[in-house]
């Protein structure tokens, strides 16, 4: 069935190519302006016919249609004929609709508002450190901790983190490597980093695991291949909430243990194991290890010194080097936000203060290796706090530290 409609259609201009005009009537046709005809009848051939000059045997033959049909009278401004070709099929589409369509232009299809980019739920974070993961043999603290129950008590707070949908973050001494054989330690664990490297833990180098400084991916080393070293690296800093919170193990305000070469702290260490191995255990007791016995005597021996001196001991002098890193490294915002440091380091876990309890944003996470494991929490606001792991479940640490 051949209709031929005289129509004024708005878009099309004198001097528009044709087979453009053409084109888009085309496009239109089934997609948009004749959705009676499109459901009942598989296509609709839109042709702009030749201007009236044109050579006679080019020019088609349209059969004039009845005026009432348009329902517009004949205009000269009507520019060009169009003619639909639809097939023969029992129900006949009113042409009146279609030629309706045609003219309105507020009828033509509006675009889809395009759908707003899906925001991420921010999640919260949970960050751990001083596992101090060995090889299993008597200088191995983790191993020997909870009478052997330790690694399973982590892969419970393991298991809480990813219940909360929570992100993890490792501030340092994942493993023991100034005591244990690398490779052996590396063996030894690979199901339990198969596991973190699943959930997309970040893992800050500490002293303790320096040995693998230069593979981090800051290094663009590609020496170790498995996925949870691709997230290794010396330091992190991300924004949560209104606040700008970095991770550090701590060991950097260190004298003592500062630097990934072999110094001072880890020949005590060294020696430390040595005892260990003596003693067949990392633990005297069940609250005592061997580590905190004999190289708590070296602490002793060199606080008494700095006092002499008039400094501060060790672990002051330490916290108050992470309030100085604080200060120099990140520095407070002029717009009242905090800059919050999280470190380890000194197995302590707790938030520092000074002066007239003065509360500053510093806190330590504590460690897995000892008899209490802790770890620090924070919200997708920026809140932190502390906890203890005491029968998989957590309890608040209220602990403060002073500088």
């Amino acid at each position: 069935m051949d209709i031929k409609v005289d129509i004024l259609f708005k878009d099309v201009v004198a001097d528009t190519d044709p087979e453009e005009v053409e084109r888009q009537l085309q496009c239109c046709a089934n997609e948009w302006f004749f959705p009676e005809i499109t459901k009942t009848m598989p296509e609709v051939h839109v042709s702009i016919a030749p201007p009236p000059d044109a050579p006679s045997e080019v020019q088609p033959k349209f059969e004039p249609l009845p005026e009432p049909l348009l329902g517009m009278p004949a205009s000269p401004l009507v520019k060009p004929p169009i003619r639909f070709d639809t097939p023969d099929r029992t129900r006949t589409p009113s042409m009146e609709l279609l030629v309706t369509r045609l003219q309105r232009g507020d009828h033509l299809p509006q675009p889809k508002p395009e759908k707003p980019a899906r925001r991420i739920k921010p999640l919260p974070i949970y960050v751990v450190s001083d596992l101090h993961l060995g090889d299993g043999g008597p200088r191995d603290n983790f191993a020997f901790m909870s009478n052997g129950a330790r690694e399973a008590e982590f892969i419970s707070f393991l298991d809480f983190v990813e219940e909360q949908h929570g992100r993890l973050i490792i501030t340092g001494d994942l493993f023991e490597l100034w005591q244990s054989n690398i490779s052996l330690v590396l063996t030894l664990r690979e199901r339990l980093l198969d596991r973190l490297a699943k959930m997309g833990a970040i893992y800050v180098l500490g002293n303790h695991d320096a040995d693998l400084f230069y593979f981090c991916s800051e290094h663009h080393c590609p020496w170790l291949g498995h996925p949870f070293f691709k997230t290794m690296r010396t330091k992190h800093t991300e924004r949560v909430g209104d606040k700008l919170i970095h991770f550090i193990h701590g060991h950097e305000v260190d004298h003592y243990c500062a630097g990934d070469n072999p110094g001072l702290g880890r020949i005590a260490a060294i020696y430390s194991g040595l005892r260990e191995d003596r003693n067949g255990s990392p633990l005297l007791n069940k609250y005592k290890t061997v580590e905190a016995r004999s190289i708590g005597r070296l602490e002793r021996l060199s606080n008494f010194f700095r006092w002499l001196g008039g400094k501060p001991n060790r672990t002051r002098a330490m916290n108050q080097g992470l309030r100085e890193y604080l200060r120099e490294t990140i520095g407070f915002l002029t717009s009242g936000e905090y800059d919050v440091l999280v470190s380890g380091h000194t197995h302590r876990a707790g938030q520092l203060f000074s002066g007239k309890g003065t509360m500053l944003p510093i806190y330590n996470a504590g460690t897995w290796a000892e008899s209490t494991c802790s770890f620090v929490a924070i919200n997708p606001c920026g809140v932190v706090g502390i906890f203890d792991w005491i029968n998989d479940q957590p309890v608040p640490n209220n602990t403060l530290i002073r500088i």
